[in-house]
């Protein structure tokens, strides 16, 4: 059998040599010696693609390089380096080191004990004091909640507390592949497929530098991953009109009992002043919602392709 580590990397020059020699060395001792290192580089601007290509020369046969023409996104990144894995067991994590690799092996013995798919829980952080994410202040509560968003719908839940870290069997990364949707979010996918899923804790690492993805990149991850599989917004439409509806009639029971017991008549400008505002934040939010859901539409019918790679770079094992 042969494994595939899946890994997108956008201006990790600090960490990707020791990202794969972490790697290697986690991997090469085990029973699946016939492993591949698969980076996908997402339009990254600094050095990052000249250190791969000289671990390359390297370690020959074992780092193949996937360059996209432009950055794409974490996501269409990911979907790339599993489209060009060759592993029957496929390995996806982030590059940045917060995901050890060390734990690699516990995922795939975790997957031959008869899983489908194996997911790294995380537990928490490695000195800090966070949550489970990693991240800090308004990212932290972001992911959190997020999380516990995606954690309480009915079907295809998102599994708490897990991220890209997982583990998969070649069957279940091809159905992966099989959605057609522009708009990807594979662990949302990987939650509505189901079958049959292992889960191994482990406690995040500390990132070594400033993390590169913004707030406003998470965000945007982060509504995508919602509107995209989810039609709860829409849901939340009804709970707000709902909401909405039942202030003006609470303060018309206010108005009636403030005038029925000490005759005093509301203000006829703040009267109007109110329910405009609500009349104004309920049209707001309920096009606001029906807007992103038909640019949506447009894009997948657009057809467009996820991603297009610019040149594979690998040197198989016999190449002098």
């Amino acid at each position: 059998m042969k494994l595939s580590i899946v890994a997108p990397v956008y201006n990790e020059e600090r960490h990707i040599a020791a990202f794969v020699d972490r790697c290697i060395a986690a991997v090469s001792p085990g029973p699946l010696a016939d492993f591949e290192i698969v980076i996908v580089n997402d339009g990254s601007r600094d050095a990052t693609a000249q250190i791969v290509r000289q671990k390359i020369r390297d370690h020959p046969g074992t780092i193949k390089l996937v360059e996209l023409s432009r950055n794409f996104g974490q996501q269409s990144a990911f979907h790339a380096g599993l489209s060009l894995a060759s592993g029957d067991i496929v390995v996806t994590l982030d590059s940045d080191l917060q995901d050890p690799p060390e734990v690699i092996p516990k995922l795939v013995d975790k997957l031959l004990q008869g899983f489908d798919v194996v997911y790294a829980r995380r537990v928490g952080v490695r000195g800090g004091h966070w949550g489970a994410s990693g991240h800090t202040g308004l990212k932290a509560l972001g992911a959190y909640l997020f999380h516990q968003l995606m954690s309480t719908r009915r079907r295809d839940r998102l599994p708490r507390d897990v991220g890209e870290f997982r583990c998969m069997r070649r069957e279940f990364v091809n159905h992966l592949l099989s959605f057609s949707e522009y708009t990807i979010f594979l662990p949302g996918l990987a939650a509505y497929l189901g079958f049959d899923p292992g889960f191994v804790e482990y406690r995040r690492e500390q990132r070594a530098d400033r993390a590169r993805t913004s707030t406003r990149s998470l965000t945007a991850r982060a509504l995508d991953a919602t509107t995209s599989f989810s039609i709860m917004p829409i849901n939340l439409i009804l709970i707000l009109g709902v909401v909405a509806w039942s202030l003006p009639l609470i303060v018309a029971v206010w108005i009636g009992i403030q005038f029925a017991a000490f005759g005093r008549p509301p203000s006829a400008l703040l009267l109007v002043a109110f329910f405009g505002l609500v009349a104004w934040c309920c049209t707001l939010s309920i096009l606001s919602v029906i807007a992103h859901y038909v640019g949506r539409t447009f894009l997948e019918s657009k057809h467009r392709l996820r991603y297009v790679v610019k040149s594979v770079v690998e040197k198989p094992a016999d190449d002098d």
